[in-house]
């Protein structure tokens, strides 16, 4: 309880501090080619993060907890030392050819990019490439902990690196731009991975940094059920990386507009999304006794509140968007363009939370079936939509095309799970959850007009 309690303060606190820094990130940086070209780097370091950071809290966590129950700690840490260790093999040669290769990926990943701002992408991608190394290693050190319910120094360590980076671009940006940001991620990275491998030791725990047994019939079954997951998000977490390429073609300034719009849209995505982790542990249950009825009553009830909860969420948002922006961003070098840009394109993000939040219900429905091949199929067809109606919604809307394809993929993302679960466990009561979403509408819309006649 009381770890519960302290994770929660974290975890807002880490919001706030999160806001106040992309605060100062738009005051010093605003909507400039050389913020485009960073948050265009950062798009890798986040993609291949986070397909690490699925495979170790769906795959790496629950097999290293049902060794452990079943054949004792010694073999649980023998497993997991051969994973890490692999990892960190994959990552020192990751970086060698980052570092090699910068130029070229310059080239394929800036391809809408100046000549000077492709010089730029090279420097702080190999910047980059050591980040990338770290948030691998420590989204696996971080897994393992929770796996102990180790909960609040992982999350406490994310305020740290926050405010680490903070503290760079604050000190540094002066002297040396854009740069200040990624060596503040840096230095996050490398202070993280050291301090949870410390935490690792004090405990006692029997990590061995020399272990490599790829025979273990346990490493093989980890692999096999990590690979799949590991392909779904590949291509979903792609997603944010080929908007920001498409972007990188546009007016300068697009990837940054899109990133501050989205970032509103994201902070009560991250909030709703993160309340509703809680029904994972039950489905899973429901789903290993296979009482398919129960899972899908469960699966209705959890969609009905999360449609109470997103529908007054966007209308609200969208009714204080534009004071929003203005009080957080607008300073510095983010003028009033740059907010005029970011609120144009902050209504086309309405996928996100409105579709996204009841969508990642569905699909922790079908991880506690098991259904990882499934899950992978849908990020395949839905990276391939994105790609498509990026190009098509370009065309007339510009940036803002973007965003709007994002809300279509969502949608086409939400269908294709709703009948994948269907397979699963039968059809839904949706006359139930359209009443509420209809019953939730009537209330956002009224809060909506007393909220504009107040502002007026």
């Amino acid at each position: 309880m009381r770890s519960g309690f302290f994770l929660g303060i974290l975890s807002l606190t880490q919001l706030l501090i999160g806001l106040v820094a992309r605060t100062i990130y738009a005051g010093i940086f605003g909507t400039s080619r050389e913020m485009d070209v960073f948050l265009l780097v950062m798009g890798v370091v986040t993609w291949f993060t986070g397909v690490v950071a699925v495979a170790a809290n769906k795959a790496l966590v629950p097999s290293f907890v049902e060794v452990r129950e079943r054949f004792g700690e010694q073999n649980a840490w023998r497993m997991a030392s051969t994973v890490i260790n692999g990892l960190w093999l994959i990552c020192l040669i990751f970086i060698v050819l980052g570092w090699v290769l910068a130029n070229k990926v310059a080239v394929v990943l800036g391809a809408g990019l100046e000549p000077e701002a492709r010089l730029l992408f090279a420097k702080l991608f190999r910047i980059a490439v050591p980040i990338t190394a770290f948030n691998l290693i420590v989204s696996i050190f971080t897994a393992i902990l929770f796996s102990y319910n180790d909960f609040v120094l992982p999350q406490a360590l994310r305020l740290i690196g926050l405010i680490t980076t903070i503290g760079s671009v604050v000190i540094f940006s002066s002297y040396i731009g854009i740069y200040s940001m990624a060596v503040g991620m840096l230095l996050d990275g490398i202070i993280t991975c050291g301090v949870l491998t410390l935490r690792i030791h004090w405990k006692g725990f029997s990590y061995s940094p020399f272990c490599l047994n790829w025979n273990d019939k346990e490493v093989f079954r980890f692999i096999r059920v990590t690979l799949p997951l590991m392909g779904a998000a590949f291509f979903s977490r792609a997603q944010e990386l080929v908007d920001r390429f498409f972007a990188s073609f546009l007016t300068v300034g697009s990837i940054s507009f899109l990133n501050y719009a989205y970032l509103l849209i994201h902070v009560p995505m991250t909030i709703l999304t993160t309340a509703m982790q809680v029904v994972f542990p039950k489905f899973s249950r429901l789903a290993a006794y296979k009482k398919r009825v129960e899972l899908r009553q469960d699966v209705e009830s959890s969609l009905s509140f999360a449609v109470f909860m997103v529908i007054p969420a966007f209308v609200g948002l969208l009714c204080l968007a534009k004071p929003a922006i203005v009080t957080l961003f607008q300073h510095g070098k983010f003028n009033i363009i740059s907010t005029e840009n970011t609120w144009a394109a902050l209504p086309f993000y309405f996928g996100p939370l409105i579709v996204g939040v009841p969508s990642g219900i569905l699909a922790l429905a079908l991880y506690s079936l098991k259904e990882t091949r499934i899950i992978l199929w849908i990020g395949i067809w839905t990276f391939i939509s994105n790609i498509i109606f990026n190009l098509i919604f370009i065309q007339w809307l510009d940036y803002i095309g973007i965003a709007l394809s994002t809300s279509v993929v969502y949608l086409i993302n939400a269908f294709l799970l709703i009948v994948a679960l269907r397979r699963k466990i039968g059809d839904l009561n949706w006359g139930r959850i359209l009443f509420s979403l209809f019953k939730t509408l009537i209330s956002s819309l009224s809060m909506a007009v007393v909220v504009l006649v107040v502002a007026k």
